[in-house]
């Protein structure tokens, strides 16, 4: 909280109003209204026909747009999701249902959310008459993952002189589904490929502690998938020669998200679990543009897998995490006991948001069993260097997996 609101809260709370009810000409002129009021003191002062001029102006536009004011219902055209951070297009209906005409109505948020910012409509609406409807476009940019009601927007017009602004409050009915933000795709290229894997020529051969087996060579034929080509002999024999490999990494995998929050984290809580799901996003649909089938993830309390076993479609692990919650400490070592019902092609993706006893025999159980695996924590930048962890868990930075970072 700023001094001046500490101080002077309702001097404060009145020059928000003023400025929310009048228009910055209309603020010019209630100003100039109010400094003419020393001089009406003096008898036959020429402000005072000044004064009286103002104020007439100021009273004759509050009293023409109240009777003039907007009286409409709200509704919307949008999609049932979104991204978190993107750009929503949708589009407003407003029906007048008043008896009067209503004139430069524009919509806008009533105040700024949590879940929502920086919305607006793209333009004003001139003119509606009584029972008409009208539709104007505007964008929304949800700000928060999860289930949000839409925002309550303000209906706005400074008819006839636009001096002042005549408000009314309307609630547009419906709710979206907020799916949480993609990390840039060069944190998750770095995060997916292992520690020997520096460049992408060694990411496509070793991609996420798997390896693949070079068989040999064989002539392109069109239509064929190729992997790799052999230049050498391709300028050798003058014709496309392409190399092929054997994956010998396991054919799904598992994402495993923990989200039980340190309760040291000194009020990022909610920093840290929306990394974490933000980085589990990411990695679900770089895994998937990588041709790697995902068939379960879990965060211990709730699991979900695909239809009959199969692969994991991205919507579905999209709508999952929109809804995700914080769990308690006891949901990971669930995931314990879980090991077991695992098919044994499965690869074990583990996105970690803290670091304990519990979560080292975690890390111990999957390599003790021979289970391939790959971890990722994500620590602030003055606990990065602190904790010793195991090989196969890697330490990333949770500024460059929050919300924010990807907007």
């Amino acid at each position: 909280m700023s001094w001046p609101r500490y101080c002077f809260p309702t001097f404060v709370n009145l020059w928000c109003w003023f400025r929310a009810k009048f228009t910055p000409t209309g603020q010019v002129f209630c100003l100039a209204a109010l400094g003419c009021l020393p001089a009406m003191l003096e008898v036959g002062s020429p402000l005072v026909s000044l004064f009286a001029c103002l104020a007439g102006l100021i009273g004759c536009a509050w009293v023409v747009g109240w009777v003039f004011r907007p009286q409409a219902r709200v509704t919307a055209q949008f999609p049932t999701s979104a991204r978190c951070g993107e750009e929503l297009p949708l589009t407003l209906g407003i029906t007048n249902l008043g008896k009067w005409p209503v004139f430069d109505v524009e919509p806008r948020v009533l105040s700024e959310t949590k879940q929502w910012r920086g919305a607006a409509a793209e333009s004003v609406l001139a003119a509606l008459g009584p029972g008409e409807t009208a539709s104007l476009p505007a964008r929304l940019v949800p700000a928060r993952r999860g289930v949000h009601a839409w925002p309550t927007l303000e209906l706005t017009s400074t008819f006839p002189l636009r001096f002042v602004r005549i408000s009314k409050a309307v609630k547009i009915p419906g709710e979206v589904v907020v799916f949480p933000a993609l990390p840039p795709l060069e944190l998750l290229e770095l995060a997916l490929c292992p520690a020997d894997a520096d460049t992408d020529e060694r990411l496509d051969e070793t991609f996420v502690r798997g390896g693949s087996h070079y068989l040999g060579n064989r002539d392109y034929l069109p239509g064929m998938y190729v992997k790799r080509w052999d230049y050498a002999s391709w300028a050798r024999m003058g014709k496309p020669v392409a190399r092929e490999f054997a994956d010998a990494s396991p054919s799904s995998a598992t994402i495993v998200i923990d989200t039980f929050v340190s309760p040291d984290a000194d009020g990022q809580a909610t920093t840290f679990l929306e990394a974490a799901i933000s980085l589990v996003a990411g990695l679900a649909n770089r895994l998937h543009a990588h041709g790697r089938s995902l068939f379960s993830l879990t965060d211990g309390r709730g699991t979900i897998t695909g239809d009959n076993g199969g692969n994991l479609a991205l919507e579905v692990i999209d709508h999952w995490l929109a809804r995700l919650q914080g769990g308690s400490r006891d949901c990971l070592p669930r995931f314990l006991e879980q090991l077991d019902s695992l098919p044994i092609e499965t690869e074990i993706h583990l996105v970690l948001c803290r670091w304990d006893s519990t979560r080292a025999e975690l890390c111990r159980q999957l390599s003790h069993r021979e289970i391939p695996w790959q971890g990722y924590f994500l620590a602030r930048d003055e606990d990065r260097g602190d904790l010793p962890l195991p090989v196969g868990l890697r330490r990333l930075a949770i500024r460059d997996f929050s919300p924010e970072s990807a907007r």
